[in-house]
């Protein structure tokens, strides 16, 4: 019985992570030491506003903040601007996408009784939707020059109405898939 129900649960488990609608990618700058990089810190203290009222939302920003910071500050020190080995910074997009299906066709043939006439149906039919994306930028930068020197980016399903908890949920887990990619 305990095997049987381990079994489900694990293939329930394995289904639900293939449902992920998370992508991530990375790039960055070729023969930078990032083995040497040991401290960071913010470049700036404040988030840049996008001039989006559901993007300019400070708690929506604190999370995403938070879940930056206690990613890196598991790997690295949190040093004071002008000893950190690298700064971090993200932007945060909305980008609006379009999903169609298939179009489906039937057809339809239908023969009457006693003498009656039969019919004959076509029909034909496809779903659009628009949905939000959410783009995550999450940047590694040179702390003398202001350089670019790595670049993570997450996209994801944007829930507008979801409760605090799932939001927070949300959060954390792109941005963890964004910085498992760091260092490259």
């Amino acid at each position: 019985m305990f095997k049987s129900n381990y079994l489900l649960l694990s293939l329930v488990v394995i289904l639900c992570a293939g449902c992920s609608t998370i992508r991530v990618s990375q790039d960055y700058v070729p023969n930078t030491d990032f083995a040497s990089m040991g401290s960071f810190a913010w470049q700036s203290d404040s988030q840049p506003e996008t001039g989006d009222i559901r993007l300019d939302d400070p708690l929506l920003n604190e999370r995403i903040r938070t879940a930056i910071e206690r990613t890196f500050a598991s790997r690295y020190a949190k040093a004071e601007r002008a000893s950190a080995n690298f700064l971090i910074a993200y932007t945060l997009g909305l980008q609006q996408k379009i999903k169609s299906d298939d179009t489906q066709t039937g057809v339809m043939v239908g023969t009457g009784s006693r003498g009656t006439f039969g019919g004959f149906g076509i029909g034909t039919g496809s779903g659009v939707e628009t949905y939000d994306q959410v783009i995550l930028f999450i940047d590694v930068l040179d702390p003398q020059r202001g350089k670019l020197l790595w670049r993570g980016k997450g996209t994801d399903i944007f829930s507008e109405h979801a409760e605090p908890e799932e939001i927070t949920r949300q959060v954390n887990e792109l941005v963890e898939k964004i910085l498992a990619k760091f260092p490259p």
